[in-house]
């Protein structure tokens, strides 16, 4: 991914096109500078520039698959997240997760960033029953509880990612000192590997450093916060609008 820092264009269609004749294969996000009254003067003294309308720059970079963010941890975490996430098709989103509070607040950014986070169909609901505890809630955010183990955790990425309901799959895990999460960073792994699956990953707690490297070290879409979650979403929605521009500009006329 190309993460930029930017305080205003001079050639920006001329930035736009060649993106645009790259044929937008890598995502690029930017963070502008000089938002404000007083970092626009500082920013002119910068670059000797004064920074364009944000919203402008927004709205014409979103067209081309650009993504805008707005702090320097989105800008990290997408940066990282989303070549390894990959371009996402839909607004349809899943939430799984060991731990109710987190999810909810991860349901919240997420929404706020424009994502569907329905409730699950009867048929789901009654295929992933047989896989998790009674007390498990099935409907989206689905709680595992503290039950979660390899298979729990494996069948259940499994199901919801290869059914109609799930555009994308977000994974939260806090893991205890009495978690098996090893066996349940191995079912991610695995799960992502065999299926293709499009998913971001937060983790945090006990043991979280470990399983963050190990995650990182194949290229799972891990992120450092929950906000992380809806930026590297977000994101990866705009890359996939790129993508679409770039392949109907291609097309032979």
């Amino acid at each position: 991914s190309i993460a930029m820092y930017l305080e205003g264009f001079k050639r920006g269609r001329d930035l736009l096109s060649r993106y645009i004749q790259s044929g937008a294969h890598k995502p690029i996000i930017m963070i502008l500078g000089g938002r404000s009254r007083a970092g626009s003067r500082a920013a002119a003294s910068h670059t000797a520039s004064l920074v364009s309308d944000p919203r402008l720059i927004e709205d014409v970079s979103k067209q081309y698959g650009i993504c805008c963010v707005n702090t320097l941890n989105e800008l990290i975490d997408a940066a990282y997240a989303v070549p390894r996430l990959g371009p996402i098709r839909g607004r349809r989103i899943c939430i799984v997760t060991n731990s109710g509070g987190p999810s909810v607040l991860a349901t919240d950014y997420i929404e706020s960033a424009g994502f569907d986070i329905s409730e699950l169909p009867l048929e789901v609901r009654q295929a992933l029953s047989e896989i998790l505890p009674p007390m498990s809630s099935l409907r989206n955010p689905v709680d595992m509880t503290a039950e979660a183990d390899y298979e729990k955790v494996f069948r259940t990425l499994v199901t919801l990612g290869t059914s109609e309901v799930c555009d994308a799959l977000v994974f939260i895990y806090i893991p205890t000192a009495s978690s098996l999460w090893r066996e349940v960073a191995r079912a991610v792994v695995d799960a992502r590997r065999e299926y293709g699956l499009n998913m971001v990953v937060y983790v945090a707690g006990e043991g979280s450093e470990i399983m963050i490297k190990d995650f990182q070290n194949v290229g799972v879409a891990v992120v450092t916060s929950l906000e992380g979650i809806a930026s590297a979403l977000r994101c990866a929605a705009i890359w996939m609008q790129g993508l679409r521009k770039a392949q109907r500009s291609q097309l032979p006329s």
